[in-house]
Parts: structure tokens; C-alpha cells; sequence
């Protein structure tokens, strides 16, 4: 746990994965109930036709387009992170050679 707060070593691999999951839950649920509660609603007939096709339509492209989309922003962010996680990496080895190089022409 000392590493995470001393930024030796990132957790954004797992982050990322976290928040696409709970993205996908949700866009999923959020499909699936805009579609079933339209369709409910059409077969009922208290909504009108026109209107009903409309939502069930949004709720199906939300499950579907929506977790295309949310796939290919998580994707994106991740790559984000893991190239700031190679940069700090590369920055820290750097600054560990300088060092090593300051102690060597000190002594």
C-alpha cells in the first residue's frame, strides 16, 4: 500500500477496468429497460405507437452502439494511462541514473 501513495507503482490497469465494467452494467441495464419498459408500455397501449417504437429503438441502440462506444473510450483511456505509466517509469529510471552518475563523480 506504501507504493500506491508513493506512486511507485499505478493501479490504473485494474481502475480502468473497473469503471468500463460498471459502464457496461449500467448501459446494458439501461438498454434492456428503456426497450422492456416501452415494449410494456406498447402492449398496454399507454404510450402511443410511433412513440413506443422510438424508445424500444434508443433502448436497443444504447445496448448496443452505446457499449461499442463505451468499449472503445475505455480502450482509449486505458492506453492513456499505461503510455503516462511508461513515460513516469522511463522519467524515474532517468533521474536514478543521474543520481548514480552525482555519487560516482562525488567520491
Amino acid at each position: 500500500m506504501s507504493d500506491y501513495f508513493s506512486f511507485q507503482k499505478c493501479i490504473t490497469s485494474p481502475f480502468v477496468k473497473t469503471v468500463y465494467f460498471l459502464g457496461f452494467l449500467a448501459l446494458t441495464a439501461g438498454g434492456i429497460g428503456l426497450a422492456g419498459w416501452a415494449a410494456m408500455r406498447l402492449f398496454e397501449a399507454n404510450i402511443p405507437r410511433e412513440l413506443g417504437w422510438y424508445y424500444v429503438a434508443g433502448g436497443v441502440g444504447i445496448l448496443l452502439l452505446g457499449n461499442i462506444v463505451w468499449r472503445e473510450f475505455s480502450a482509449k483511456s486505458g492506453l492513456c494511462f499505461s503510455t503516462y505509466t511508461h513515460g513516469l517509469s522511463l522519467w524515474i529510471r532517468k533521474l536514478e541514473l543521474k543520481l548514480s552518475v552525482n555519487r560516482v563523480a562525488h567520491r
